[in-house]
């Protein structure tokens, strides 16, 4: 019996190991989820229906992606997406999606797929990866990759309360 309960307790030990070993998603190639954008990124923003979206010269670049950008919401001006890609042929995209699978792997841990977009989930943190193939031509294809803050996102959709009736200063 006392073999069970320590067998146990060191099954639960390393296993709360194994989860906190596990980064949270905080971002990528040097940008923050959350954080504002970086104001040399104002003259590039495109309004979009999710929010800003800014096309940049991230700080830490990765060999698999040569253009990157990030959306920002409207009302709280802060980052909740940060996208990556590089076009390339549909073969040689479906290998740089298996080398940059396994990096994820072995820095989030289990990585699902569901329709050919392979995703790693935290909570309200997301990342997914694809190799998008080209509708005109399946010879090219684009590898993309997102790091998406969900909660970040809601938290710039909620509006002011209607109940405020502060009329000072007016």
């Amino acid at each position: 019996m006392l073999k069970q309960i320590l067998l146990v307790m060191l099954v639960v030990s390393s296993a709360q190991f194994v989860q906190a070993a596990t980064p949270p998603i905080e971002g990528a190639f040097g940008i923050k989820l959350g954080d504002e954008p970086d104001a040399k990124y104002i003259p590039e923003q495109i309004p979009t229906k999710l929010g800003l979206l800014y096309f940049i010269d991230p700080p830490i670049k990765n060999e698999h992606f040569n253009e990157y950008a990030v959306l920002v919401t409207i009302r709280t001006n802060k980052i909740f997406r940060i996208y990556a890609e590089k076009e390339q042929t549909t073969e040689t995209c479906k290998n740089e999606l298996a080398k940059v699978r396994k990096s994820l792997e072995k820095i989030y841990g289990k990585v699902t797929e569901n329709e050919s977009i392979y995703s790693v989930k935290q909570n309200e943190k997301e990342i997914q990866l694809t190799c998008k193939v080209s509708k005109i031509n399946n010879k090219e294809a684009s590898l993309q990759i997102k790091y998406i803050d969900q909660q970040v996102y809601k938290d710039g959709l909620e509006s002011s309360s209607s109940k405020r009736n502060d009329a000072s200063g007016l």
